[in-house]
């Protein structure tokens, strides 16, 4: 009798959750639908005036995205892939307030416990210990207005965690995420065989880590799936690694082997998540490393430059100044901005400069021939999280960002074994897997400070905590 309860229970939620989507996904249309007509009716009317052509399809878009949460999701992934800045923001971190209003119109039912995280406690030593970051600050005000990318990071971080109620909305969200960098993959493709030296993509450099991130992800799945999607996720895996391979950017190389080096290891601990025996997981792997180097080796064949670029790896101490003055090096390039924010932190060690200061306040640190500085140094950031951080909010600023991510990379992992069904681990797995290659990454670049990739990172870290909660609901209710 009691199971029958149960039973009878979850069919009625389910069916109020679809009733739900419907209603959400009707209005969604039907705003769409009303304003197309307004817009066809306004646009015979203005005879094609160019601010009705632009503003109106922009209003669609807007009362569509805030109107159901679902699609905003999607339109915050879309977003991650849009290369341009508004106002000294990227349009992920824009779109990251149409997101969070999306919630709140969704969700005015929501509690305040759906907002509970493990992190919470450190996001706020976090804050608090960046404010005597200020105390010499050189333009205060701008470093207050580049905060923002955190509120957007919080924002989006908190919206996923409290918004997403079932394990069908991460399927979206991966689905687009996936097919994006598919086509980005392509575009890279394309422009290299066109000649292009370096190519990126519609999606600028940041398609490097989505790619990367992509490719890990999609172990991960293929661990746990079976067929026809297996196959899927190998011929995208394929055009992904491709084209990070094109990009000939190595930190991300790196990041990603690390990451599923980690990957391995865990599920060779614990191979009942995966359903498999170590030994087909140690063949798996090494399968995998195969082929990933076969596409290398192929690709370097067509691209003779990225031979050059892996040569480097290990001959960094070579001529690195050519006739003219100028760096050839990438590395070399960067070392002369990590000797500027070295230069910063020797300044003031305990606070730092002030948080999101140094690209601006760089020139009052810098000891290099004002050539270097201006070619390599000037309006960029440091190019590494630790140091960063180290550099803009000194060690008081630095342990309370050391503690977030510990604190993120734990409870990530411990989610895993606190998961009831095998889909929550499994889930689980995939989040936390995620949380590792972010926090690999951060030692090779500080992208994820700021811009498109701070957003990824909300979306990430709100992903954990949201499949936590499922989990958590799915233990309590059988």
């Amino acid at each position: 009798m009691e199971l029958e309860t149960k039973l009878t229970m979850t069919d009625g939620l389910c069916s109020w959750r679809n009733k739900m989507w419907s209603h959400e996904s009707g209005f969604a249309f039907a705003v769409a639908g009303t304003v197309t007509l307004l817009f066809a009716c306004v646009l015979a009317l203005t005879k094609g005036n160019s601010l009705v052509v632009f503003a109106l399809p922009l209003l669609t878009v807007f009362l569509i995205s805030v109107s159901s949460f679902r699609l905003s999701s999607i339109i915050l992934v879309i977003s991650l892939f849009l290369d341009f800045q508004l106002i000294a923001f990227s349009a992920a971190v824009w779109c990251s307030l149409l997101f969070g209003l999306s919630f709140a119109i969704t969700h005015p039912n929501f509690r305040w416990r759906d907002f509970s995280t493990p992190v919470n406690w450190a996001i706020v030593t976090y804050g608090l210990l960046i404010l005597p970051s200020f105390m010499y600050v050189a333009r205060p005000m701008v470093s207050f207005f580049m905060l923002f990318n955190v509120v957007a990071f919080l924002i989006v971080m908190y919206s996923v965690a409290a918004g997403v109620r079932e394990y069908s909305d991460f399927t979206w969200i991966m689905v687009v995420y996936f097919l994006l960098v598919l086509l980005d993959s392509v575009d890279v493709i394309q422009l290299s065989l066109t000649g292009k030296a370096r190519p990126f993509g519609f999606a600028g450099v940041w398609f490097v880590d989505y790619s990367a991130l992509a490719i890990c992800l999609s172990a991960v799945i293929a661990f746990i799936t079976r067929g026809w999607r297996r196959y899927l996720l190998f011929t995208v895996g394929v055009f992904v690694t491709v084209g990070l391979i094109l990009t000939q950017t190595r930190n991300t190389w790196v990041s990603g082997i690390i990451t599923l080096s980690i990957l391995t290891i865990y599920i060779l601990i614990h191979p009942d998540i995966v359903a498999l025996t170590r030994r087909k997981i140690i063949v798996s792997f090494l399968s995998g490393a195969v082929f990933l180097g076969g596409i290398a080796f192929a690709v370097s064949i067509f691209n003779p430059r990225i031979e050059r670029r892996v040569e480097q790896l290990t001959s960094e101490s070579s001529v690195a100044i050519d006739q003219e003055g100028f760096v050839e090096n990438s590395f070399v390039s960067r070392a002369l901005i990590w000797d500027t924010a070295l230069n910063a932190f020797r300044a003031h060690p305990l606070v730092g400069i002030g948080v999101y200061a140094f690209k601006y306040a760089s020139h009052e640190y810098s000891t290099l021939p004002e050539l270097l500085y201006y070619r390599y140094v000037v309006y960029r950031s440091a190019h590494q999280t630790q140091l960063a951080v180290l550099a803009e909010t000194g060690i008081i600023g630095f342990i309370g960002f050391s503690i977030f991510l510990v604190t993120l990379l734990r409870h990530s992992f411990r989610s895993i074994r606190l998961a009831a069904s095998l889909q929550g681990k499994r889930y689980a797995l995939g989040g936390a897997i995620s949380v590792v290659y972010c926090t690999v990454s951060m030692v090779f670049t500080d992208a994820w400070l700021w811009g498109q990739q701070i957003i990824l990172l909300g979306i990430v870290c709100g992903s954990v905590f949201a499949i936590r909660r499922l989990n958590a609901v799915e233990h309590n209710r059988f």
